[in-house]
């Protein structure tokens, strides 16, 4: 089944530079000094079975001084175009404003066994077309989050509109 990861973060060296010192310095205290390369990201891609990634871009400037450029995930994407999809990011503080016609949920931060079951429950019902895979690699790894999602009881159809479908409708130009 096609796989589509709809939230991971850009957390190579010249990324994680660009952060608050403090949150660097804590970064650094989890992952050490081997923060993952775009190589990397691509093999973990292909040992959880993922096809495509969408890279996130955060602008949070204003409040948090925090920022990992758009422009650093766009040339992250153009080394990778094929695999990677980038999303950009605008701080709300800066006077952008954003229209909110639509709205969708990625699962990204959470492993899988720690997502509460009411989660599962909406993707069944009210929010089904509305969910999104997303992995927030590098914190959680993509072969966990798909061994564990393959251990819940999903029906195929919600599993589909997890893993891929749901993207597919909102990301222009997806196959």
């Amino acid at each position: 089944m096609k796989v589509i990861d709809t939230h991971s973060q850009l957390w190579t060296a010249e990324a994680i530079m660009s952060m608050p010192e403090t949150m660097r310095e804590g970064y650094i205290q989890i992952f050490g000094h081997n923060l993952p390369t775009l190589e990397d990201t691509v093999n973990d891609m292909d040992a959880a079975g993922v096809e495509k990634s969408v890279l996130v871009a955060i602008d949070a400037e204003t409040v948090w001084d925090y920022r990992v450029s758009n422009e650093l995930v766009a040339e992250a994407v153009s080394a990778n175009p094929d695999r990677l999809i980038g999303f950009a990011s605008v701080d709300p503080h800066k006077g952008v404003t954003a229209r909110k016609e639509h709205v969708y949920f990625n699962i990204a931060g959470w492993a899988p066994v720690h997502i509460p079951k009411f989660v599962f429950n909406f993707m069944k019902g009210p929010v089904k077309e509305k969910a999104l895979l997303g992995s927030d690699y590098p914190l959680v790894s993509r072969q966990r989050i798909m061994a564990e999602l393959a251990d819940l009881d999903i029906d195929d159809d919600v599993r589909e509109r997890l893993y891929f479908k749901n993207a597919l409708e909102l990301i222009p130009g997806l196959e």
